[in-house]
């Protein structure tokens, strides 16, 4: 089973920001809920509660909903703290298997990812899973998780076509959606529209524009092996075949592939300059950004001089590509005992979405919205009455090379792009990872000059061709 290092890293990258309730939820089927109260930041922090929902002479009586999490998470925290304000019927709790405790332990980490995975497929796990979206896939595989078409076929506040549908089609394995992330990320690749029209390439548009830039690195600090999976990783049908099983590497296009990513630095080089510099400086070509919020893409707008260009990840047909990053995803465990209470948890994530300021919310309404408010100028008056535009939230970015950007209230074109990539976002194939981990196993001798470029790429035809035949076995 996975390890769960990349858990608690994209856990870090979603969920990083402070509580407050949007109020987003009210444009779903308002009239079959009854209206939830808004709890103040500061509230949450300090104030203490004399009588909870359920309580009764001061025992709460509420009936308990667990949820397994790797890591502590001060989000989750605040999210559940606002819940058990808020439900009548339920409290949640959380087990945190690798806590300060565990992290004392001479097994730590492995001993706690262990005993997560044994809870989760021997049925002795939470009643909510926080755990990533590979790992739900695997453990839906098993039967250890819950579909939840069925829960918000039955709701009567929320549909599964309220929710952003890449996010819809990111947590569904077989028919059946298996997990729910309460936000979103979009990743891509951007340069100048001088070069590029917007419209996606292929790995050998990719190779041929590399080729035309021999002084030139494609990305900012890239290694070879950074560079073999971002440029295959929308590659998978470019390179097997679903239906015969077959795959197709030993090709002068992927040999041409490899020989261009050999030119690039094992270990990234040692550039002082971040990005943005780099770029502008003529030392790379290309940006790879990850977008949290609508004022993100001003980032490219300021790196390309007003003119980005969305270019995407290679594809097999050239089409434009996104990365739809879920960060942690929240399942029900098929063993609950508590499941009508984890599903009336994962609601109320899903109808109150904190502040999006590390992603994007992903229902429908809420997402709307934000990105309606996202274009609203805030004017104040200054002393002698002249009304005066303010930027509202991060006004500026200053990196320690010097690059700076000054943010502006976001345009309508901008947050235009940023809806143009949801449309177009997908998820990583999890199923794709072995084979990029015998690509990069096997190109090593190569770059490293033990073996020729023909040869490797016959090697890794033959380990691969071998993986999928045992794969169907």
């Amino acid at each position: 089973m996975k390890n769960r290092l990349g858990r608690a890293g994209w856990a870090g990258l979603i969920l990083a920001v402070g509580f407050t309730l949007a109020g987003c939820a009210n444009a779903v089927e308002e009239e079959s809920r009854e209206e939830r109260s808004q709890v103040s930041e500061d509230s949450l922090e300090t104030e203490v509660v004399s009588e909870v929902p359920g309580s009764a002479g001061g025992e709460d009586q509420r009936e308990v909903v667990t949820i397994g999490t790797f890591r502590e998470d001060y989000n989750l925290t605040e999210l559940v703290k606002s819940f058990n304000q808020e439900s009548g019927q339920y409290r949640a709790e959380i087990k945190v298997y690798y806590g300060p405790e565990e992290r004392q332990q001479p097994d730590g980490y492995e001993g706690a990812a262990t005993a997560m995975d044994l809870d989760i497929v021997s049925g002795n796990s939470q009643d909510i899973l926080v755990i990533d979206l590979w790992e739900a896939k695997n453990f839906a595989s098993m039967g250890a998780i819950e579909n939840l078409f069925p829960y918000f076929e039955e709701s009567r506040n929320i549909s599964s076509d309220d929710i952003i549908d890449a996010v819809v089609q990111a947590n569904t394995f077989d028919d059946a959606l298996v997990s729910i992330n309460p936000y979103f990320s979009l990743a891509t690749i951007y340069g100048s529209s001088e070069e590029f029209d917007g419209e996606g390439w292929t790995l050998e548009e990719m190779a041929e524009y590399a080729q035309g830039h021999p002084d030139q690195a494609l990305f900012h600090g890239e290694t070879q092996v950074s560079t073999l999976y971002t440029a295959l990783w929308f590659m998978k049908d470019g390179f097997i075949d679903e239906e015969t099983g077959k795959c197709n590497f030993d090709t002068e296009e992927f040999r041409e592939f490899l020989k261009i990513v050999k030119k690039f630095d094992k270990k990234g080089g040692g550039s002082e300059l971040h990005e943005p510099e780099a770029i502008q400086s003529g030392k790379a070509l290309l940006s790879k950004m990850v977008l949290n919020t609508f004022k993100d893409i001003q980032v490219q707008y300021e790196i390309f001089q007003g003119s980005p260009a969305l270019v995407g990840y290679p594809t097999a047909d050239g089409r434009l590509s996104c990365e739809m990053v879920t960060g942690s995803v929240y399942a029900i465990s098929s063993k609950s005992a508590q499941k009508e209470g984890a599903w009336a948890f994962l609601e109320y994530m899903l109808l109150n979405p904190r502040d999006d300021s590390y992603g994007f919310p992903v229902l429908k309404s809420c997402f709307d919205q934000r990105a309606e408010e996202a274009v609203e100028v805030t004017y104040v008056t200054d002393a002698n009455g002249n009304q005066k535009e303010i930027v509202m939230g991060v006004t500026r970015t200053t990196l320690p090379d010097g690059w700076s950007i000054e943010y502006h209230t976001p345009r309508q074109e901008e947050v235009d792009l940023i809806r143009k990539l949801v449309e177009i976002a997908e998820p990583k194939d999890p199923d794709f990872l072995p084979v990029l981990d015998i690509i990069h196993e096997e190109s090593a001798a190569f770059f490293d000059g033990a073996k020729t470029g023909e040869d490797t790429a016959k090697i890794i035809q033959n380990r691969v061709q071998l993986y999928l035949d045992e794969k169907k076995e």
